[in-house]
């Protein structure tokens, strides 16, 4: 008996090293996968940071020898608001994302193509002129701000429709207007690229 119980003694170690060792080397090439990413990444931020400051110093010096004014929005001195609100539960996005007032701003910046730059400063809430998603962008970048869930970037003419709407909201969410700031489009407005 004891030599019949014995290959499946030794077979059964066998194949769970061997699942171990396969195990290991998948875990070893993800490693390796990840830091050659890693490396990537790094050299492009390099390259990013190094455009992005060459751009931005040569706005700044367009904008201080008066050469004009954005070939994009046409607009110098205009302003976008952040509102900010105490919280941003479910029901906050809900009431604004699906409001009525709000359908034909969604819907343009849906239809210029932006709906994903958008999306990738989600948790806040973009409402804002399509033209003016790139400066706003640029203008977060330049401020490094760093958007909350409860921030809402809108046009100026747009704060009293989101300050009803979410006023509308029952009171057991909690969510409170907590202030505006100005976010300037100024140098972002600048085409860059």
């Amino acid at each position: 008996m004891a030599s019949s119980s014995s290959p499946s003694f030794v077979a059964e170690p066998v194949a769970q090293a061997q699942t171990l060792q396969g195990a290991v080397e998948e875990i070893v090439a993800q490693h390796s996968l990840e830091e050659s990413v890693k490396m990537m990444k790094l050299q492009v931020d390099t390259l990013v940071a190094q455009q992005s400051a060459e751009a931005v110093n040569a706005q700044v010096s367009r904008a201080l020898l008066g050469e004009g004014t954005s070939s994009e929005s046409g607009e110098w001195n205009h302003e976008l608001l952040i509102l900010r609100f105490s919280r941003s539960p479910q029901e906050f996005f809900d009431a604004l994302l699906g409001s009525v007032e709000l359908a034909p701003w969604l819907h343009a910046l849906d239809t210029a193509g932006f709906a994903e730059v958008v999306a990738g400063l989600r948790p806040s809430i973009i409402l804002v002129r399509p033209e003016h998603v790139r400066p706003l962008v640029e203008a977060i970048h330049l401020q490094k701000m760093t958007p909350r869930a409860s921030d809402v970037f809108v046009e100026p003419e747009l704060e009293g429709v989101i300050k009803n709407i979410v006023d509308s909201l029952p009171k057991k969410f909690k969510v409170y207007p907590r202030g505006s700031l100005s976010v300037p489009l100024g140098l972002a407005t600048w085409d860059l690229f």
